[in-house]
Order: C-alpha cells, then structure tokens, then sequence
C-alpha cells in the first residue's frame, strides 16, 4: 500500500505535474472547477480555521490577493470545516478569496493526500504545479514564488 500511495502522490501531486481538477461547491453552491482557472495562476490553499499557521497566513494571503487583483492570478481554498464557519469569516472580511467547503468528509482534502494545514499548491497557467509546501511561510514567499510564475505567462499579441 505504502508503494501504491507513492506513486499516486508522484502521478498526481508532484511539482511538475498537472494539476488533478476539482468539481465541487462553492460557499454561494454553485460548481466551481479548478481547470476553469487555465490561463491564470492559482493558489490553491487547503486551510482550517482551527489551524494557526492557517491563521497567521491570512495577512499575507488578503495582501497577495489584493495587490494581484489586476493580473491573471486566482487565489482558492479549499476549507476544511463548515460552511456556516466560512460564512463568518467571509462576512468579516477576514478570507477575500473564493472556496470551497471541504467539511467534515474531506473529500477533496483526501484525494490531494492533505494531512497538514495550510497546504499551498502553486499551479502556472497551463495547469501545471510547480510549487507544493505546507505550513507557515516567511513574508514575502507566496507573492514571490506567484510574481515567478506571473512573469513566465506569454504576452497576448495583438490583432
């Protein structure tokens, strides 16, 4: 079993490779899919409110999320909790960016193999990973390693 979920991990969640695509419900109900972000980067963020370094990430993601408003970047959780808990904390404002609520069954949390929160998956344009890490990053690191990606997303050419 240990050798089956090895290669599962390097077939569908090593960086390199492309992202596995997420269908599910969003906190308003409607599908929401990960592949309709092609063409921009993404952050992907499996989260819990109960998580502090989830909790102590909040200020950087809102920053990041705010200061790439204007480019071809999509910040999403995946929240591994309630979806009354992520209407809180959406209307304080405090979480900007769009979810999905994984709950209690943590399907989607499941199937990425996520056992610690946060764990950021960093997916370029075509839909591929190119950064995986978990836990507390330093200042600065997300919106570093996005602007990387940002940068490598070729000019749209005129008519």
């Amino acid at each position: 079993i240990e050798a089956e979920e090895l290669l599962y991990e390097i077939k569908n969640l090593a960086v390199g490779r492309p992202a596995m695509d997420i269908a599910a419900n969003s906190l308003d109900g409607t599908t929401m899919k990960l592949s309709s972000y092609r063409g921009r980067v993404v952050l992907l963020s499996f989260w819990a409110d109960w998580s502090t370094a989830s909790q102590q990430m909040w200020s950087q993601e809102r920053a990041l999320v705010k200061s790439l408003r204007d480019e071809p970047f999509v910040m999403l959780g995946v929240f591994a909790e309630s979806k009354s808990k992520l209407q809180q904390l959406v209307d304080s404002q405090t979480v900007t960016w769009a979810n999905w609520v994984d709950g209690s069954e943590s399907t989607i949390g499941k199937g990425w193999r996520v056992n610690s929160f946060p764990t950021y998956y960093l997916i370029d344009h075509e839909g591929i990973i190119r950064y995986k890490t978990s836990g507390r990053l330093p200042e600065g690191q997300l919106e570093a390693w996005t602007r990387e990606l940002l940068s490598k997303i070729p000019a749209q050419s005129g008519p």
